[in-house]
């Protein structure tokens, strides 16, 4: 059975279509009008439909980009005439009288087709949860469909075009069948006024659902799809069904409406069997814990996911009632993730055992969507499950179902690969980014060699014993490692994704032609090369690595990569830091691994304010503050004697980084003459802090004016203090942000919003001071500081990022600093 797709021009318009032709000898146009929903997509497409045996049209409703009603479009043209001509175009092309065409259409969809049965008097037509008023509805709701419409001038006009159709219609006789929901929000204000007017048709039928599975107006038709599929079923045999209510299937005032004043004639249906206890033992409230995932996704190394997990019989109709966590299991370590709710009312429906109960906040995702970074899992095969708590049940469900899925993503050293096993539970794999040793694949390099600086890679990558007839049966990908001994892994620098090609001779090739192996072959993307980026100076292997299912094999190219680092300034940059983690984490080798190879830190004023270092030294104590830690000891030192300075002059730093943290977190706190900083983190955990109860305190959370002229003067200090002592020296501003959110293998969860974003407008504002005041370069990381990671190594806090951050400041600064990569192959 063919379906075909279209257009058709009527009166000068052209209206898209998809038809299908009818099945064995039915004679009848089934015409089907869409809601609301993706521009050029149709409702009721699909199986839904197969069993019906009439012609069926659905009309596209899509006019110069914009929605229409199927009345009005091209910024308030009538498209109606055409719509008509259209669905005459097919009646008489099928030699059917129009006795023998019925319409049908789902809320906007609905509209259109009573609309249209009307203008055009077709007998039969089905409308669910239609709109009255279509133009105060699209104002409201669709504005951007609005003008195409004719614009606000026109919503009189729309809102009254079917009250008018229908007040005119001669054909009292036509067979109406309206269904509506008394929990569709559109209820009052659409469906009972529509229904008030329809009572002139001697043939109306308004089916009312009344079910605690309908809870908004999307739901109406979605539930009533059984009903909807036994109406255009008997339309097509060509009956029209005259609906009566069925004894005890409806209560005193079943037909009542939110008023309570009845709409007549009415069938409200309600499922009897809500009214009465279950059918079945096993549907009794057993307390039986019941969980899945019904939706994967693996992007950037970040699982997100759906499903629920609720135990049986007990209602979760808020938030809150139930606690989920995700248990990530390994061979040696397990990891408890706590999950964030959702409301999802069809949850309840899908989950229905003979009696309704109230799951809709049984479903379950990642805290506000956010996901889990998977990038600090070691290598090994996890077995994943939920567990979850609601008053004194608890429970783990240990084999997980999961919707059938295989998505698998890269990192710089792994692999990562979550999918349905063989069992039909949920299983996560970390592979290392170089596998074994190719010894069974036949392996043979095509290409190997650097154009323009993009690496060309072409060659054939056979895994004998397997069939690769498809793109997916087998992934390709690059690692670049440092030369060395031992495993690889050990010293892979990067990885990077390759694609597959397709040669019909890879089975010949590797001695095994009677299978399909055409999909062993790798190349870069489009063949089209890769940029190697901003790689740091060095000789590095090169490995090509094949993943087939959870079997990764890797062979070594015969030729090594040298990358030869070129500065701007014409040797390896010296870098100083007047700042914060933002800034001082980038050169640190537990979060930067090898950022030596690109610079070199010189030193670093840390977690110190700029308006405290510009001012006059301060006498400092070591006896006064020996009961600080080792690291708070040294960093209030060097703020009270602000000893960088002339480390400063000392050294001459090529360039100077400065972000505003510490200044916008903490202020500064008088000291005689000077500043120090106001930091309760250091100087507030000493006893001696006492001693500056009473001093002066500025900040910009006390007074950001007063705070911002202190940090604007000592700007213009360090200014100076360059051009006399260190004039080479450029200084660079480091913007960034608080993160609003952590996540991690630890934990996820949100960050107090309220003193971040004051926090982030201080930083702001100062960063525009000194960007201003000092002549300064910039980089800007705000988007990189969206997310902290919970597993970070100095803990969880709202400075403490990703390690997308860190990979980001290195390119923008490298970037910046005019760093160029030189590659030779050798």
């Amino acid at each position: 059975m063919s379906i075909s797709s279209g257009t058709h021009t009527s009166h000068g318009i052209e209206v898209k279509y998809i038809f299908r032709p009818a099945q064995k000898d039915c004679r009848h146009l089934i015409v089907l009008f869409s809601g609301f929903r993706s521009l050029g997509s149709v409702d009721f497409a699909g199986s839904t439909v197969k069993n019906l045996r009439a012609n069926v049209l659905w009309l596209v409703d899509e006019f110069d980009g914009h929605r229409s009603y199927y009345v009005r479009g091209y910024g308030g043209d009538d498209v109606a005439n055409a719509v008509r001509g259209t669905i005459e175009y097919f009646r008489s092309s099928l030699g059917l009288p129009k006795s023998q065409v019925s319409l049908a259409g789902f809320s906007k969809g609905g509209s259109a087709a009573l609309f249209h049965a009307i203008t055009g008097d077709y007998d039969r037509v089905l409308a669910t949860a239609p709109q009255l008023r279509i133009g105060t509805y699209v104002a409201n709701h669709w504005e951007e469909d609005l003008d195409a419409m004719g614009g606000r001038r026109a919503i009189e006009f729309l809102d009254s075009l079917l009250e008018s159709a229908i007040r005119a219609d001669e054909n009292t006789s036509r067979n109406i069948y309206l269904i509506t929901a008394t929990a569709d929000e559109q209820y009052a204000s659409e469906a009972r006024p529509l229904a008030e007017l329809l009572e002139r048709y001697e043939n109306l039928t308004v089916i009312v659902s009344e079910t605690p599975f309908i809870t908004t107006h999307v739901d109406v038709t979605r539930y009533n799809v059984p009903l909807v599929l036994s109406l255009l079923t008997l339309f097509s045999e060509g009956f029209t069904p005259q609906l009566t209510q069925a004894e005890g299937t409806q209560n005193a005032d079943a037909r009542a409406n939110v008023t309570g004043q009845a709409l007549t004639p009415t069938l409200a249906l309600r499922n009897g069997s809500l009214a009465h206890p279950p059918l079945a033992k096993y549907c009794e409230p057993t307390h039986t814990f019941r969980a899945a995932i019904s939706m994967v996704t693996l992007e950037g190394g970040v699982l997100n996911f759906e499903g629920f997990a609720y135990f049986q019989g007990v209602p979760v109709d808020a938030y809150g009632q139930i606690a989920t966590s995700l248990i990530i299991l390994g061979a040696d370590k397990r990891w408890t993730i706590r999950l964030g709710g959702t409301n999802d009312p069809k949850l309840s429906l899908q989950e229905f055992c003979q009696r309704h109960i109230d799951y809709s906040h049984a479903a379950i995702t990642t805290i506000s969507h956010t996901g889990i970074p998977l990038h600090d899992l070691p290598t090994g095969r996890y077995s994943l499950s939920l567990e979850s708590i609601q008053n004194t049940l608890s429970a783990t469900s240990d084999n997980v179902k999961v919707a059938e899925h295989s998505t698998w993503t890269l990192f710089d050293k792994t692999i990562a690969g979550t999918y349905q096993n063989a069992a039909g539970t949920w299983e996560l794999l970390v592979l290392p980014a170089v596998g074994r040793e190719a010894v069974d694949s036949y392996f043979e390099e095509r290409v190997c060699e650097l154009i323009d600086g993009r690496l060309f890679l072409e060659g054939y990558f056979v895994p004998r014993g397997l069939t690769l007839s498809r793109w997916q049966d087998i992934r390709f990908s690059l690692t670049i490692v440092e030369p060395g001994t031992g495993d690889p892994n050990h010293r892979i620098l990067c990885s990077m994704p390759l694609a597959t090609g397709s040669k019909a001779d890879a089975s010949s090739r590797s001695g095994e032609g009677w299978r399909d192996q055409s999909k062993g072959y790798y190349a870069t993307p489009h063949y089209r090369g890769v940029q190697l980026g901003d790689l740091p100076g060095g000789n590095y292997e090169l490995f090509v690595t094949a993943r087939t299912g959870d079997n990764t094999q890797s062979a070594r190219l015969q030729k090594t990569l040298k990358v030869s680092g070129q500065w701007r300034i014409g040797e390896m940059p010296r870098f100083g830091v007047i700042g914060s983690c933002v800034t001082r984490d980038n050169f640190s080798s537990r979060i930067v691994p090898g950022w030596k190879k690109d610079y070199t830190l010189h030193g670093a004023n840390y977690q110190m304010s700029l308006v405290s270092l510009m001012s006059g030294a301060v006498h400092f104590d070591d006896k006064k503050f020996s009961d600080l830690d080792p690291h708070a000891f040294e960093a209030t030192k060097r703020d009270f004697t602000k000893e960088y300075l002339d480390e400063i002059a000392d050294d001459r730093p090529h360039y100077l980084l400065l972000d505003t943290f510490a200044d916008a977190r903490f202020g500064v706190v008088a000291d005689g003459d000077s500043w120090v900083t106001d930091n309760v983190w250091k100087l507030g955990q000493s006893a001696a802090y006492e001693d500056f109860a009473d001093s002066r305190r500025v900040s910009p959370a006390l007074d950001l004016p007063q705070f911002s002229q202190l940090f604007r003067s000592a700007c213009a200090r360090l200014r100076l203090f360059l051009d006399a002592n260190s004039p080479e020296t450029q200084v660079i501003v480091v913007r960034s942000r608080n993160a609003s959110a952590f996540r991690g293998l630890s934990s996820t969860g949100s960050f107090s919003t309220d003193p971040g974003r004051q926090l982030d407008l201080a930083r702001g504002h100062l960063e525009d001071i000194a960007l201003q005041e000092l002549d300064a370069a910039s980089i800007d990381l705000s988007t990189e500081s969206e997310f902290a990671s919970s597993d970070h190594p100095w803990g969880r806090g709202p400075v403490h990022y990703e390690r997308t951050y860190y990979k980001q400041f290195r390119e923008k600064l490298l970037r910046l600093i005019g760093y160029e990569a030189q590659f030779s192959l050798n």
